[in-house]
């Protein structure tokens, strides 16, 4: 359900400088009346970087009325990063969860610990009452044929941890998996306008600016904010174009926008 296995090896890798991040930040807090959300975490599994609860105050310090979250598979919740999570003013961190028994999360969740995971969030969760803070923390599994099938059971033993579940429609990621077999909704029938380009910016560790979350390749990259920074780039001519090519629905030079089923499992 997740493009990685198959594209890691043909894309480059690296970790975004601290100096760039705050200097987005910086720019963000420039702007504070209209930055909603602050998301950093791509495609990539974000405490696998240390810096992570630094980067979040430093965020929650610039930006202090924004929103900020993550989403996380949870192997690495706990020790001394846990505990720095629960200072760095973070508001809500989604644990990637598939599955009540450990069969079934380990078809999904290839290469993670089902009960060391599933402890780590528990202990998380009373960590976070025992501080008396406000960090909303969920269990999010995606809608896959097997995943569904223990569904009411994966409800049941998070509630009673005081954890809300939240199932997300499996969508292929603009084409670049494969959902046939995994999906329980058929095929897309109609399309509507897709809204993310038009509030919504992706950066890569390096700069690069995607045109969303399912540009796994980098196939269209609309500019870089190391350059011109995030206002240079959201109001640029490439953006602007793609804006209207997704509004008059021509997708001849967006192949990926063309073949993505995201709204249409959202409609």
């Amino acid at each position: 359900m997740c493009p990685y296995s198959s594209i890691y090896r043909h894309i480059s890798h690296g970790k975004i400088t601290s100096e760039l991040f705050r200097k987005l930040i910086d720019e963000c807090a420039d702007h504070a009346e209209v930055v909603k959300d602050v998301k950093p975490f791509l495609m990539n599994e974000p405490l696998m970087d240390n810096r992570s609860p630094d980067f979040i105050r430093y965020t929650r310090e610039r930006l202090p009325k924004v929103n900020i979250g993550f989403s996380t598979n949870g192997q690495l919740l706990e020790g001394d990063l846990a505990e720095r999570l629960l200072d760095s003013g973070v508001n809500e961190i989604w644990v990637n969860f598939c599955g009540n028994t450990e069969k079934t999360y380990s078809l999904a969740m290839k290469g993670l610990s089902f009960k060391r995971v599933r402890q780590n969030v528990i202990n998380f969760k009373d960590a976070i009452a025992r501080e008396g803070l406000g960090i909303r923390l969920y269990i999010s599994m995606v809608e896959t044929r097997l995943a569904l099938t223990e569904l009411e059971e994966v409800v049941a033993f998070w509630r009673q941890y005081g954890i809300k579940v939240i199932t997300t429609p499996l969508n292929n990621r603009g084409g670049n998996i494969e959902v046939d077999g995994l999906r329980v909704l058929g095929r897309i029938k109609d399309r509507r306008v897709c809204d993310r380009p038009f509030y919504k910016i992706y950066i890569v560790y390096n700069g690069d600016v995607i045109l969303c979350s399912s540009d796994w390749k980098r196939e269209i990259i609309i500019g870089n904010v190391a350059d011109g920074g995030i206002y240079g780039v959201w109001h640029s001519r490439r953006q602007k174009e793609i804006q209207e090519k997704l509004l008059a629905r021509d997708f001849s030079k967006l192949p990926l926008c063309e073949v993505c089923d995201y709204l249409a499992i959202y409609e």
